[in-house]
């Protein structure tokens, strides 16, 4: 099952838009809710030359507090390049 409108319900918590070398990135992070489950994801979209860039990371809740700083590390370290 997708995350999607039609799928669960979800929380949205925080949207952030940064610069880096000149590339504009749109931080996102969110809770998805099922009947048999609740994923918290962290994400970040850049567009260059056209072409939309996307990362998605999270884990379930129950692991979220273990993991958190590491996903936001991973999410944080996502950059584009030239080419």
């Amino acid at each position: 099952m997708g995350m999607t409108c039609f799928g669960p319900a979800h929380s949205r918590y925080g949207v952030s838009k940064h610069d880096i070398d000149g590339k504009t990135f749109y931080n996102f992070e969110f809770v998805a809710q099922a009947p048999n489950y609740t994923r918290h994801a962290l994400g970040t979209i850049s567009i260059l030359n056209g072409k939309l860039y996307a990362l998605t990371t999270g884990s379930n809740e129950r692991r979220w507090g273990k993991m958190k700083d590491k996903l936001r590390a991973v999410v944080d370290s996502f950059k584009i390049s030239n080419v």
